[in-house]
């Protein structure tokens, strides 16, 4: 019975990877207005019925995938310091990763998509705030607030000390890659930025 349990249990969630996978490829290809519940069926090789006893319309589904990466990214990034790495590199790398995430042509494909249609759906621009940027201040600002029990950063709000890291992340690279600018040199770009980055940050919050 446990096996026949853990077996359907297993199937389901293949076809809600099947779903979302491909409706994140419709979504981004041609836009949420120009994907159907049909559509996404079709390349899922799943029936209708199904999605909809998932999702009860295809921007339901949209904000599950939104919640789904962004939470699944952030967690990544956000990981407190590790006992070999200095205070320096830890703020580096995770400005370096956040400049990355946000401008990754999926994760801009997706934003565009959800400024787009938050006009016309409330959740889908609540579901972003939430668990996007507000998301990864709340997971940073709690790597940052051991540094400050530490005695490796001053005595402030953890979450200001977060804000100021994700707020200077949206510089030149943010918007180039909102512009869809192509840039040669990108990855070096984003190399500068952090570094400016961590300097301003280690200036301001530094014991």
């Amino acid at each position: 019975m446990i096996g026949r349990r853990k077996y359907l249990s297993t199937r389901a969630e293949q076809k809600d990877k099947a779903i979302k996978d491909a409706a994140t490829k419709l979504f981004i290809k041609n836009g949420l207005d120009g994907v159907s519940v049909d559509d996404i069926a079709k390349a899922a090789k799943v029936s209708k019925p199904t999605i909809y006893s998932r999702y009860k319309t295809k921007e339901k589904l949209f904000v599950a995938i939104l919640i789904g990466e962004c939470e699944k990214q952030i967690e990544k990034m956000f990981e407190p310091r590790g006992d070999k790495q200095t205070l320096e590199d830890f703020i580096y790398k995770k400005a370096f990763e956040y400049i990355s995430f946000i401008t990754d042509p999926w994760y801009v494909n997706l934003l565009r998509n959800a400024i787009y249609y938050s006009g016309h759906f409330d959740e889908i621009g609540e579901a972003f705030l939430r668990f996007g940027p507000r998301k990864g201040v709340s997971k940073l600002a709690n790597s940052l607030a051991v540094e400050i029990d530490k005695g490796e950063l001053k005595a402030v709000d953890p979450s200001d000390a977060a804000e100021f890291i994700i707020s200077r992340s949206k510089s030149n690279c943010f918007f180039n890659a909102i512009l869809a600018r192509t840039l040669e040199n990108a990855d070096e770009d984003i190399k500068v930025e952090a570094m400016k980055i961590k300097k301003e940050f280690l200036l301001l919050f530094k014991a």
